[in-house]
């Protein structure tokens, strides 16, 4: 018996050796890998990242030791409980694809793993920059070349994501409406990289500025791409949703972050 929640217009056509495809009506396998329910363990799993992260956040700080204006030191520590919270998010989901993987369950991945998985590794080379960064800072490294690298960094890191959007865009057999939302991230990434480039490259800080730029186009092709799934796409799961959620949220914050940027600046004045 057919299992209709995961009926898409966009599955696969291929066949198999037998003659028969184990994506097709009847088969015992989903198209869509099926992850566990989401349990107390994913959520303790998760808590203790955030806890982790939150910690490192912290300690990073105290080694920066830079001074912001109060409200806007504030509000950074927001986004830093915020972000700390869906990295850590994304770290367990991508652990629970990843061992999916690794146990060869069948299935293939639903748009939002794509996400998932592409926004931990980021996550992951970020915090990674970033924290050799301050590293560097701390051990009294020139300021120029510290910036320096830590631009190309970005950019580097920018440009491989924008590789990965790409590559789900042209394997990831999803319908148009998800292949137009990836090719549109690969386009914003890779804008965003050459930028970062640039600056680390130009002394110029243009990619400083770009970050709200690339939300605002983001944030509509994704919502646009959600509301059409939820009317005509399968039904979909909590990775999945994971995967939205955590592009959703870096979009909402990086807008939210330029707006109360601006308006600090024009308090101090």
């Amino acid at each position: 018996m057919s299992d209709s929640r995961f009926a898409d217009s966009d599955r696969s056509t291929a066949v198999d050796p037998l003659g028969k495809s184990p994506f097709a009506p009847g088969s015992p396998f989903p198209e869509y890998y099926r992850p566990p329910p989401l349990g107390i363990i994913h959520l303790l799993a998760w808590t203790a990242a955030t806890a982790v992260l939150l910690r490192l956040s912290m300690a990073m700080e105290m080694i920066r030791g830079d001074r912001i204006p109060q409200g806007l030191a504030i509000f950074r520590q927001v986004v830093y409980f915020i972000y700390s919270t869906a990295h850590a998010a994304g770290f367990v989901g991508a652990c629970v694809l990843l061992l999916a993987k690794i146990r060869r369950l069948p299935g293939r991945l639903q748009p939002g793993h794509w996400l998932l998985l592409i926004a931990a590794l980021m996550s992951l080379l970020s915090l990674s920059i970033e924290a050799l960064d301050i590293l560097a800072g701390a051990a009294g490294f020139d300021g120029y070349s510290v910036l320096t690298w830590y631009l190309a960094g970005l950019g580097l890191v920018e440009i491989l994501c924008a590789g990965l959007y790409l590559y789900a865009t042209l394997k990831s057999k999803q319908g148009k409406r998800w292949r137009v939302c990836f090719a549109s991230l690969a386009v914003v990434n890779s804008i965003q990289g050459l930028l970062y480039l640039g600056a680390s490259l130009l002394d110029t800080p243009a990619s400083l500025t770009f970050s709200p730029f690339w939300s605002l186009i983001v944030g509509p092709v994704l919502l646009v791409t959600v509301v059409l799934d939820l009317r005509r796409g399968p039904r979909r799961d909590w990775l999945h949703w994971l995967g939205v959620a955590i592009l959703a949220t870096g979009v909402a914050v990086s807008v939210a972050w330029w707006v109360w940027s601006i308006f600090a600046i024009r308090l101090m004045e």
